[in-house]
């Protein structure tokens, strides 16, 4: 089986792509180094009572968003490489004056997102190198998920270490929103105090649900989740602890999510590449598009629905409404029940199945993998890419959905024999939704230092 590969070193190209302001120099230089699609830094902005500034106030006011906007990207760098960066190779990135890279490491050091570790000897002439990475165990970001037979949260640091974990197996098809959110929310209130006693500060909380989720409400909405059996609710409202009112809660796409941890290693540290689908099949099927790094939401935030793309409109009924849905064909529970096995057991059951050959096994695995290859010529013909990963509940059987997925693709895909299309297989991970937004919610930790720092 395929999986995904670590990146090699350097691999990770573009963070804090953009123009870095030298304060030395008065001049901008171009960034050269980093991980694409990490977050950009937000400049800050000055002002008067009046809304008028004067010459001096104006100047300083730029001066202060010019070393907000270059604290972010320097971060960013250092997020990108969390095996070590060095000041010179900070500057050599950027463009930037030693003085002024020194400086500026120096306030990230200074506000605990980022340490120093060991010199380095790496022969060349001058000083010794002194790696520069994210800080362990000062800033941390909560991703917490429900998914149809399991509710997870899990805290993790700037340098991705997992400091809080919480993992509950569960029927929740057609719950209760109310029970299970407010229990989420006791999960999440846990992994806050467990921060609390460590002196880590969290930045944010993300929520990851599978269904159609508006987060441009100042209460995000999760509009449908057709296997939950909820519509129209605003989740943070039902969390409890005053969570709402004193945490960023965000809401997101629970395969969307997924993505965000696939494409990156650590918080900020992509494993190499940056343009993929995403297919998970859980017990439906979900999907996304990653597009240089960050996950393409569509105009509503709807984008990725692959598990609704149309098989056969004469298929099964699916839940939510339509006929033929290719969750009902590729999704963990439809795979298992026509392998004959039980749609609530593990995954590791049916690659038992598939490696004693078991016939009935074989059969329905290959007609997921029809399906799948049906569902993604359609988009790979729209949407140009050529690399496809493969999450949860699939992400197992990758070496026996290939073949029948790249039949479908040689017959169907306009750009055969153009492209070679990459079919892999996601980290394992139990819930990736819950790391993917645990990731998001990092990535306003440089907002929340410099207001420590102001407070």
């Amino acid at each position: 089986m395929e999986t995904i590969r670590e990146p090699r070193p350097g691999a990770a190209a573009r963070a804090g792509e953009g123009a870095f302001a030298d304060a030395d120099g008065g001049g901008a230089a171009q960034s050269r180094g980093g991980s694409a699609g990490a977050p950009r830094a937000r400049a800050g902005s000055g002002g008067a009572p009046n809304g008028r500034l004067g010459r001096g106030s104006r100047s300083s006011a730029n001066q202060s968003a010019m070393r907000v906007h270059n604290l972010g990207l320097v971060l960013d760098l250092v997020r990108s490489h969390p095996e070590g960066i060095s000041r010179a190779e900070i500057a050599r990135a950027t463009g930037l004056t030693r003085s002024t890279a020194s400086r500026l490491v120096q306030d990230l050091l200074d506000m605990r997102l980022a340490v120093e570790q060991s010199v380095l000897e790496r022969g060349e002439p001058g000083r010794p190198a002194t790696p520069i990475t994210p800080a362990p165990g000062t800033f941390a970001g909560i991703g917490a998920t429900v998914n149809l037979d399991y509710v997870s949260a899990r805290a993790i640091d700037l340098a991705g270490n997992v400091v809080y974990e919480h993992y509950e197996p569960g029927e929740f098809r057609n719950s209760d929103p109310t029970e299970v959110l407010r229990g989420l929310g006791d999960r999440i209130h846990e992994a806050v105090l467990t921060c609390a006693d460590s002196g880590i500060t969290v930045t944010g909380v993300g929520i990851g649900l599978p269904g159609l989720v508006d987060g441009g409400a100042e209460d995000p909405v999760l509009q449908i989740a057709p296997n939950l059996g909820w519509r129209h609710l605003a989740p943070a409202t039902f969390l409890g602890h005053g969570l709402r009112e004193a945490l960023e809660i965000a809401l997101d796409n629970d395969a969307n999510l997924q993505a965000v941890a696939a494409a990156y290693r650590s918080p900020g540290a992509s494993r190499g590449f940056t343009d993929f689908l995403y297919v998970s099949g859980d017990v439906g099927v979900g999907g996304a598009l990653v597009l240089d790094g960050e996950v393409f939401r569509g105009m509503h935030g709807w984008a990725g629905e692959l598990g609704h793309f149309l098989v056969d409109p004469d298929g099964p009924p699916c839940p939510c409404g339509a006929r033929g849905c290719l969750e009902m064909y590729a999704g963990k529970f439809a795979i298992h029940q026509a392998a004959g096995l039980d749609p609530h057991a593990p995954a590791g059951v049916l690659v038992r199945a598939l490696e004693a050959g078991d016939p009935r096994a074989l059969e329905a695995v290959a007609a997921a993998g029809h399906a799948l290859g049906v569902t993604l010529s359609n988009a790979i013909n729209l949407l140009d890419v050529s690399t496809v990963v493969f999450g949860t509940g699939i992400g197992g059987i990758v070496e026996w959905l290939r073949p029948a997925v790249l039949d479908v693709l040689h017959d169907r895909l306009l750009s055969r024999g153009t492209i070679h299309v990459e079919l892999l297989a996601a980290p394992i991970d139990d819930a990736p939704a819950s790391t993917g937004a645990a990731y998001l919610a990092l990535d306003g930790v440089l907002e929340t230092a410099l207001g420590q720092v102001a407070g």
